[in-house]
């Protein structure tokens, strides 16, 4: 008699377990926020059976809203084969702030069974939200003009209150003469990674290469952990490597009048003060501030230390001990110095005034130099006067009232110099744009009212005339107001005037264009002035119709009701 005889393992045990995470990313890396509305999926391992073996694996997956616990299935138990570690599905319908975690279910051929779940992940469908952006180092201290030509610096501030900063990245972009391009990564269209480090507030590129005039500004890009990027750009910075200048300086008067210069020296009573005026200019960056300092040597700091004054070109400067001057020795003297900063920072080089004494209007004699310390000069007659009776009517001499007539006979007539008549002063033509100024001839037909370029502004004039005096200077400004000088205060750099034959009054020529490199914003309107000044001191101005920057491309609207 054969007995087929087989063994029965008996398992009371359940599996062991192991580890379960949210998401798919290789080396097991557990998923936290996720950008997606449609996926959700799980991996795991570790999980075995020493008796029975581990016969399948069931998913399912739940989500709550609104931060509580009570969690919805949304994918009922779905089995999967024992060799299989992982699945993820890409059908869901998920939605911002949802949290959704997976269930795993680990079956033995003995049918025991143990259940884990991941620790789940947050949708987060919103990128981080800007806080503050500029240009410069300092952060909300947006910055306009450098001087720097090897580096670039930008502050930045993002918050995310769903997932959280991951890390941020940057780009840098010139535009130089017309061209804007990427330079920083050198590939278009790729990104330089700052790090994990998401404390930081700002970034320096060292080892650039910029160009003077050239704008640049830095993109950065804020990833948050579920993925999504906020990339903002700066309005960048020009840049500027020339000092301003000081043209002149003026002591003992304001608005900028002639000095009254006795013997190489400004006298003036005021023993608190000091009126000063001076003229400076920066055509690229503009002037922010000026500094002024007073010294009893030239360019000597002992009686006013540098102090900022504003942009103010004339001004009294107060609150000073100033002794009286000994007119035997000149001691002590006093000077002014001025000195002009640009929007990149820069200053200008220090220009130092006459040499002032300090004289005592309370002591006549003071203010002549023939009498000095109360010594008398020597005295002066003056020519011989002769006193004689007014004019009156005398019967006996007849024509007393008239000496061109004499006992009623008339004089040879006199004619005067010829009188010539000619036109009044009159100002000019202002258009803003270049167009036309290539030729030889400067033809105004063709004036801007837009432009794309935000660093450079180009004007054209003709017909400032004076045939009486002739004009001898022009000077030029830029504003938004119409004769305003907020962008760029009036100044003769840049101008160019055409060639001209038979000018009016003998001047310079009475046509031509002006171009400057400007830090120009969009949406805002710009006005170009100038101002001609003729031999006789009169000025006369024409102002531009304005521009506006425009950097946005048109709009194409299609009107599907037409057949």
């Amino acid at each position: 008699m054969n007995l087929n005889l087989f063994s029965v393992t008996v398992d009371l045990t359940e599996p062991e377990s192991g580890e379960v995470v949210d998401g798919v990313q290789t080396g097991f890396t557990d998923l936290k926020f996720s950008p997606s509305t449609a996926k959700v999926g799980a991996q795991w391992k570790g999980f075995h059976d020493p008796e029975s073996g581990i016969q399948q694996y069931e998913v399912s997956v739940e989500v709550t809203s609104n931060n509580t616990e009570e969690y919805e299935v949304i994918k009922d138990w779905h089995t999967l084969h024992s060799k299989t570690d992982n699945i993820e599905w890409v059908n869901f319908h998920l939605h911002h702030k949802d949290q959704v975690k997976v269930k795993l279910k680990t079956t033995n051929a003995a049918l025991n069974f143990i259940t884990n779940e991941t620790d789940g992940f947050v949708v987060d469908l919103t990128p981080a939200e800007l806080v503050s952006l500029g240009d410069g180092p300092v952060l909300k201290k947006d910055e306009t003009f450098q001087s720097d030509l090897t580096s670039l610096s930008s502050s930045f501030e993002f918050t995310d209150e769903e997932s959280g900063l991951d890390h941020y990245k940057i780009q840098i972009y010139q535009y130089h003469e017309d061209v804007r391009l990427q330079i920083l990564p050198v590939i278009y269209g790729e990104w330089l990674n700052l790090g994990t480090d998401v404390t930081i507030n700002h970034y320096t590129q060292t080892g650039l290469s910029l160009h003077q005039g050239g704008v640049y500004s830095m993109r950065v890009g804020a990833v948050n952990k579920a993925g999504f990027v906020a990339a903002f750009e700066t309005d960048g910075v020009v840049i500027d490597t020339t000092p301003p200048v000081v043209h002149w300086l003026h002591v003992g008067s304001l608005a900028g009048s002639v000095e009254d210069v006795v013997d190489g020296f400004v006298l003036q009573a005021d023993t608190s003060g000091i009126k000063v005026a001076w003229a400076a200019e920066d055509p690229q960056s503009g002037i922010v501030q000026f500094k002024v300092a007073v010294g009893t040597t030239k360019g000597g700091t002992d009686i006013l230390s540098w102090t900022v004054f504003g942009k103010e070109k004339d001004i009294y400067i107060p609150d000073l001990t100033l002794q009286l001057t000994d007119l035997t020795k000149y001691i002590p003297v006093y000077y002014v110095s001025v000195k002009a900063e640009n929007g990149a920072g820069q200053e200008s080089n220090p220009v130092t005034s006459t040499p002032i004494v300090v004289v005592d209007e309370d002591k006549p004699g003071m203010y002549d130099r023939d009498t000095v310390s109360g010594q008398e000069s020597n005295p002066v007659t003056s020519t011989p006067i002769v006193v004689v009776d007014e004019d009156k009517p005398d019967e006996d001499k007849p024509g007393m009232y008239d000496r061109d007539t004499v006992s009623g006979q008339e004089s040879n007539p006199v004619t005067s110099t010829p009188i010539v008549v000619v036109d009044e002063d009159k100002p000019g033509l202002v258009i803003d744009g270049a167009e036309g100024t290539d030729g030889n001839t400067l033809v105004l037909n063709e004036d801007l009212d837009y432009q794309l370029d935000f660093s450079t502004t180009t004007l054209q004039f003709n017909g400032f005339e004076s045939h009486l005096h002739g004009v001898v200077d022009y000077e030029w400004a830029v504003g938004t107001t119409p004769g305003g000088e907020d962008v760029m205060s009036y100044t003769t750099h840049g101008l160019v005037h055409s060639e001209e034959e038979d000018v009016v009054g003998n001047g310079i020529s009475s046509s031509g264009f002006a171009q400057a490199n400007l830090q120009l914003k969009p949406e805002i309107k710009y006005f170009s002035s100038v101002r001609a000044v003729t031999n006789a001191g009169n000025v006369l101005e024409s102002v531009s119709d304005g521009f506006l920057i425009d950097t946005t491309p048109p709009e194409v609207t299609l009107d599907r009701s037409v057949k």
